[in-house]
C-alpha cells in the first residue's frame, strides 16, 4: 500500500520552477528542493529519478501551464490591438519567459514544449489577424517583437512602444 503524498508532484515542480527561474540550477538540487518542500531528498529521488529529470519536468509543466493559460486567454481576447497586448501580458505575468526559455534550450523535452507553446500562441495570434499567410506572418512578427521586448526591455528602457507595432499591423 502506497503512502499518501503530502505535496503533489505538480506543487513540487512549481516550486522547482520558481527556484530555477529566480536563482538558477544550483537552487534546485535535491537537498535545496527538499528544504523548500518539506520532503526528504530520497523521497524526491524516488519521485523524479534524477535532478535533471526533476528540472525537465518542471520546465515541461511550466510550458504546459503557459499553453493552457494562452488558450484560456484567447477565449477572452477581443478584436482590438489593446486586447492582443493584454493576451500577451497575461502570459508574461506568469513567469520570466526569457529565463524559462533559456533554461529550456538545453533540455530536448523542454525545448519541444517551448516550441509547441510558441506555435499555439502564433496560431492564436494568426487567427486574430485574419488567418492565412498574412495572419501567420503578422503573428510571427508580433511574437518575435514581444519576446525581444521581454528579453531586452530592461536593457533598452521604454523607448520601444510595442502597442504601436500591434496597431500598425492590425
Amino acid at each position: 500500500m502506497s503512502r499518501t503524498k503530502l505535496i503533489s508532484d505538480a506543487a513540487v515542480l512549481s516550486i522547482v520552477r520558481e527556484r530555477l527561474l529566480r536563482s538558477g540550477e544550483k537552487a534546485v538540487s535535491f537537498r535545496e528542493v527538499a528544504g523548500a518542500t518539506g520532503l526528504s531528498a530520497p523521497a524526491l529521488v524516488l519521485r523524479f529519478g534524477s535532478q535533471p529529470a526533476m528540472v525537465s519536468g518542471a520546465l515541461q509543466a511550466a510550458w504546459a501551464d503557459l499553453t493552457k493559460l494562452a488558450q484560456s486567454a484567447a477565449q477572452d481576447m477581443g478584436r482590438s490591438p489593446k486586447d492582443v497586448q493584454e493576451f500577451l501580458k497575461v502570459q508574461a505575468d506568469f513567469a520570466d519567459l526569457p529565463a524559462l526559455l533559456s533554461h529550456s534550450l538545453r533540455i530536448p523535452e523542454a525545448r519541444t514544449a517551448a516550441s509547441a507553446y510558441r506555435a499555439d500562441v502564433e496560431t492564436i495570434l494568426a487567427a486574430h489577424f485574419g488567418g492565412g499567410i498574412s495572419g501567420r506572418n503578422t503573428a510571427g512578427l508580433i511574437f518575435a517583437a514581444w519576446q525581444g521586448r521581454l528579453a531586452w526591455g530592461d536593457a533598452g528602457g521604454k523607448t520601444y512602444r510595442f502597442g504601436e507595432l500591434i496597431r500598425s499591423l492590425d
